[in-house]
């Protein structure tokens, strides 16, 4: 899954996203030279990489992504939560629209944690900060997720 930074401003990032990409690639203004996710990661971070998927490709998608993503710290939820995570991941590995998958997770407590990446990226940052974990390793553990995702989706 590539980019451009031309296909990024279509979908009118925030100011701030944007020019931290821009500052980041040292660049300007948009081209069309091939840009990877993992390097939206690396500059931007978690909440402006899923807001990227969200708008490139799909919600559900997106949703899939973000499961993903808290399953890096659910060693450090309750059971209740890591069952709760498990079964919105089954939800985002089936046939489900993206209506029916937020229909379907109503009763999980914080599934809007994955219904807006903001809040994705957020949670999976207080529950490492709230748990004293290490910040190095969850970026890498991060870069890594998206790295596996990116080749399963291809």
């Amino acid at each position: 899954m590539k980019t451009t930074l031309r296909q990024i401003r279509k979908h009118d990032p925030s100011q701030e996203n944007w020019e931290k990409l821009l500052r980041h690639l040292n660049k300007t203004k948009p081209d069309d030279e091939p840009l990877d996710l993992l390097t939206v990661l690396e500059s931007n971070g978690l909440g402006h990489t899923l807001w990227l998927v969200d708008r490139l490709y799909d919600q559900k998608l997106r949703m899939k992504l973000s499961a993903l993503f808290v399953k890096e710290v659910h060693h450090l939820l309750s059971e209740k939560s890591v069952q709760d995570l498990e079964e919105f991941y089954r939800y985002s590995e089936t046939d489900m629209t993206e209506d029916e998958i937020i229909a379907a997770a109503a009763d999980i407590p914080w599934a809007w944690a994955f219904t807006d990446p903001g809040e994705t990226a957020e949670s999976v940052a207080n529950i490492a900060k709230r748990y004293k974990a290490d910040n190095s390793e969850i970026k890498a553990k991060q870069v890594e997720i998206l790295r596996k995702f990116l080749e399963e989706h291809k």
